[in-house]
C-alpha cells in the first residue's frame, strides 16, 4: 500500500504542476489577446510569434500531462501489481472495473491522506524538484523487464526489483493486498 500511496502522490504532484503551469500560459495568452486589441499592423508579426509560442509550449504542456498519464497507468498496473492480484479484483468486482483513480482516492481516504483537489493544488514544491520525484517514476518503469512483468516490483530506489519472486508466501502477499482493496471498494 506504501508503494500505491507514493505513486498516486508523485502522480497528483505532477499534474497538479502541469496544471499550474497550463494555467500560466492561458493567462499569458489571454493577455496577448487583449493587447492584441490595440496594436498597429507593425507589431502584428511580433504579436503573432508570440502567440505561436505560447500554442507550442501549450502543446508540449499537454504532451507531458498525456506522457504522465501513461507512465502512471504502466507504474500501477505492471509494477506495483502481480498480474495475479490485477486478475483477483477485475474477476471480484466484475461486472465493473475499478478505476485506478477512485480506487486510489478510496486507499488513500482509508489512510488518512490529503484528498486529490489538495494535492492537486500543492504548490510547497518547485518544477524542479517535482521533475526530480516523477523521475523517480521513470526510473522505475526501466526496472520492469519481460522477465520479472508479472511479478511485484516495489517502488523505491534501494528496493530491487521482485523481491517476492522466489518466496513461497507469493500467495498470501498478493492475496493480502488484494483483500485490502477489495475491502475498500465494497
Amino acid at each position: 500500500m506504501k508503494d500505491l500511496m507514493r505513486l498516486r502522490l508523485l502522480f497528483y504532484s505532477k499534474v497538479g504542476q502541469l496544471c499550474r503551469e497550463r494555467k500560466a500560459l492561458l493567462h499569458c495568452m489571454a493577455d496577448e489577446q487583449d493587447v492584441g486589441a490595440n496594436i498597429g499592423l507593425d507589431d502584428v508579426s511580433v504579436r503573432l510569434s508570440e502567440v505561436s509560442d505560447l500554442a507550442q509550449q501549450l502543446r508540449a504542456n499537454g504532451a507531458d500531462e498525456n506522457r504522465t498519464y501513461m507512465q502512471f497507468s504502466s507504474a500501477f498496473s505492471r509494477g506495483l501489481h502481480t498480474s495475479r492480484q490485477l486478475a483477483v479484483i477485475i474477476v471480484h468486482t466484475h461486472p465493473w472495473v475499478p478505476c485506478k483513480h477512485h480506487l486510489l482516492e478510496e486507499l488513500a481516504r482509508h489512510q488518512q491522506q490529503a484528498p486529490v483537489a489538495q494535492t492537486l493544488e500543492s504548490a510547497e514544491t518547485d518544477s524542479l524538484e517535482h521533475l526530480a520525484d516523477w523521475e523517480e517514476i521513470v526510473t522505475y518503469l526501466q526496472t520492469i523487464t519481460p522477465e520479472n512483468l508479472h511479478q511485484y516490483v516495489p517502488l523505491g530506489r534501494s528496493q530491487s526489483p521482485g523481491p517476492l519472486s522466489g518466496s513461497p508466501d507469493l500467495d498470501d502477499a498478493d492475496l493480502g493486498v488484494v483483500e485490502e482493496i477489495l475491502s475498500v471498494l465494497s
